[in-house]
C-alpha cells in the first residue's frame, strides 16, 4: 500500500534504517533513497575481505531480521564462490 501511494502521489520516500524494506521502482513517478547502506553493499565487502585475509571456513550469526538474514545468505554465497566452506549456523 506505501509503494502505491507514493508512486500515485509522485512523492520522495526515504528509507531511514538497514531493515527498511527493499523497493524497486524503475519509473520516474517515485523517488526511492537509502540512508544506510544496501546489505549486499555490506555482505559483498565483508566477504572480499575475508576472501583476501585467507579466511578458509566461517559461520555468520544474526539477529533474526530480513537485513540480518540476507546478509547472512549473501556473504555464505560469494564465500562458497570462492571456494570457502560456510559452516551451519542453527
Amino acid at each position: 500500500q506505501l509503494t502505491s501511494a507514493i508512486k500515485s502521489l509522485g512523492m520522495v520516500h526515504l528509507l531511514p534504517a538497514l531493515t527498511s524494506s527493499r523497493f524497486h521502482d524503475p519509473s520516474a513517478r517515485a523517488a526511492w533513497f537509502r540512508l544506510s547502506p544496501s546489505v549486499s553493499y555490506i555482505a559483498c565487502a565483508l566477504a572480499k575481505r575475508m576472501v583476501a585475509d585467507g579466511v578458509t571456513k566461517a559461520n555468520v550469526v544474526t539477529d533474526a531480521d530480513d537485513y540480518s538474514g540476507n546478509f547472512a545468505v549473501l556473504v555464505g554465497s560469494v564465500l562458497k564462490t570462492n571456494g570457502r566452506t560456510v559452516l551451519p549456523t542453527v
